[in-house]
């Protein structure tokens, strides 16, 4: 490989961030309880990248408009690094941001998947005493109990 289409190559990654290749969990199957730590790793790097991307930018565009020319110089660059460098970064830097948001949903999602996948695993799940999430079509309480306090328990009219 040529020095031009290894840096091409390396280009073309970095316009691209790695969590935009996550699958959806719905696509898994549904008894398979998926590795939530992996899929952690995409959107870590995305955020990493897009902090650098942003902050990055931002600093060459702010030390670029603070920058003055000397009245002797021939030549100013004045407002170059901002076209070369900080318009660049700025837009990689909002491109992982997109990136890593994306990831980290389907992060979520995942986390859910396997949620929903141990409370249908579990016999127990939505018994009195059960921890529970008020509204929640996954950590709900079984039939004629309540979520009250993030416990299952039965209604005050239920009681002897």
């Amino acid at each position: 490989m040529t020095h031009r289409g290894a840096l091409a190559l390396f280009l073309a990654l970095q316009l691209a961030g790695c969590s935009i290749f996550l699958p959806a969990p719905e696509h898994a199957p549904v008894d398979e309880e998926l590795n939530c730590s992996a899929r952690a790793v995409p959107p870590v790097l995305d955020t990493l990248m897009a902090t650098a991307g942003l902050v990055g930018g931002t600093v060459v565009i702010v030390a670029d408009a603070s920058s003055t020319c000397s009245p002797d110089a021939e030549f100013c660059f004045r407002g170059v690094p901002t076209l070369i460098i900080g318009l660049p970064a700025l837009l990689l830097g909002a491109l992982y941001t997109l990136s890593a948001v994306h990831g980290w949903q389907r992060n979520s999602e995942c986390q859910e998947h396997n949620a929903t996948l141990a409370r249908a695993r579990d016999p127990d799940a939505g018994a009195i005493g059960s921890y529970c999430i008020p509204g929640s079509d996954v950590m709900s309480c079984q039939p004629g109990l309540t979520c009250t306090f993030d416990r299952c328990v039965r209604p005050e009219s239920a009681h002897p």
